[in-house]
């Protein structure tokens, strides 16, 4: 049975995000899934995992990424746009907690 936020948040309901944070529409997704994945390298935690792109501050460069095979793990990923790897811990991650729009409220946009 696949890991759904329902399933290990059985309380969890969608909550609108906070400005300047927006969803990311889906023909946005693969540019900047593809992005993180230039940039992220061995030992970085992200290493070799799949992510999908959820939500980006409009203010800054981060983006709120959710890892494929734990569709209820979300990391904050302020990425550095340079196209090429980086050396850990760079690009900076961050792991966010439930609920999510809460979370995503007190992040600094600076």
């Amino acid at each position: 049975m696949p890991v759904t936020l329902g399933s290990v948040y059985p309380d969890w309901k969608p909550e609108p995000l906070p400005s300047p944070w927006a969803l990311v529409p889906g023909e946005a997704r693969a540019a900047l899934e593809a992005e993180l994945t230039a940039e992220v390298g061995e030992g970085h935690p992200l290493f070799g995992n799949r992510v999908i792109a959820i939500a980006r501050c409009e203010g800054c460069d981060e983006v709120v990424f959710s890892v494929e095979t734990d569709p209820a793990r979300f990391v904050s990923v302020h990425l550095t746009w340079r196209g090429a790897r980086e050396r850990p811990p760079w690009p900076a991650t961050e792991y966010l907690s439930m609920p999510l729009s809460r979370n995503l409220a007190a992040h600094d946009h600076s």
